[in-house]
Formats: structure tokens, sequence, C-alpha cells
């Protein structure tokens, strides 16, 4: 039962905490490529849009139903009008599908730190809010499994009296 009693909370934190910090990772590329990438025109080579399916209960009692949606992201190789930092191909994050094919031609920012990731200017792949939802998610878990290992040991100080 102790064990159940911080365990699992502090698991979901750990979890969750971990989570942010892969966000922060994507999100600071995605912020590098927005605030400071390098400007290029590049012709699309291949366009891989990616689809996420979520399902969701909507309505009451007979009504009740299951209703299902899907958005995209896409990752566009690109070939790079000008080289950055020696690079003339890199692949273009984009938020939502991408329609463009092959032989069309795009405006990207090319991150400078890492040039084989770019976006589309104005729209960032990682909104800046995101991971710290997860980071106050995962911190209350945290605090919870404290609590109830406080808890524990009061329960078992008690006990011992």
């Amino acid at each position: 039962m102790v064990g159940v009693v911080v365990g699992i909370p502090l698991l979901a934190g750990v979890f969750f905490l971990a989570l942010a910090y892969d966000m922060h990772s994507q999100g600071g590329l995605s912020s590098d490529a927005q605030g400071h990438g390098v400007r290029r025109t590049a012709v699309i080579q291949s366009v891989h849009n990616i689809g996420h399916t979520s399902s969701y209960s909507v309505g009451t009692g007979a009504s009740k139903h299951t209703q299902t949606s899907t958005s995209y992201t896409a990752e566009v190789i690109v070939r790079l009008s000008t080289p950055v930092d020696g690079r003339t191909q890199t692949t273009v994050h984009v938020p939502e599908y991408e329609s463009s094919g092959p032989g069309d031609t795009l405006t990207v920012l090319v991150s400078p730190k890492d040039p084989s990731y770019a976006e589309l200017p104005g729209s960032p792949i990682t909104p800046a809010g995101h991971p710290m939802i997860f980071e106050v998610v995962g911190f209350v878990f945290v605090f919870i499994a404290f609590l109830g290992s406080l808890l524990v040991v009061r329960a078992f100080v008690a006990a011992r009296r």
C-alpha cells in the first residue's frame, strides 16, 4: 500500500517531467529557427504528411458516441537555394498538412544551431506554452508523492508510540 501511495504519483510525475524536457528540446529548436533562423528559398524534394488521430466520447445516454478527429504535421525535405553552414538540404517541420509537392518553392527558416532543422516563417512546430503544462502536471504529481510519503512516515511514527 505504501508503494502505491508514493510510487504511482512519483512515477507519473517523473514521466510528465521527462516529457516536458523532451518538448523543451524540440521547442528550443523551434524557437531558434523562428527567432534566429536563416531565411532561404527552397525547392521541395518530398513531402511526408503525418496523421495524428484521436478519439473522444460525446453525448450522454443513448446518444453517446465516439468521434474521431485527425490532425496533421508534415516533414518536408527541401533543397536550399543557398547552403547554410555547408548544407544544401534540410527537413522542414510543418505544424499542419502540407499540400505543396515536389518541385514547389517554399521560404524556410533554417536553424543556425542545427541546419538539418527548418520551419516555415511564423509557423512554430512547438508552441511555447506546451512544455510548461507538462512541467506543472509533473511537479504536482511529485508534490503529491512527497505529501504521501510524509503521511506514511507520520503514520509509522504514530503507530510506534
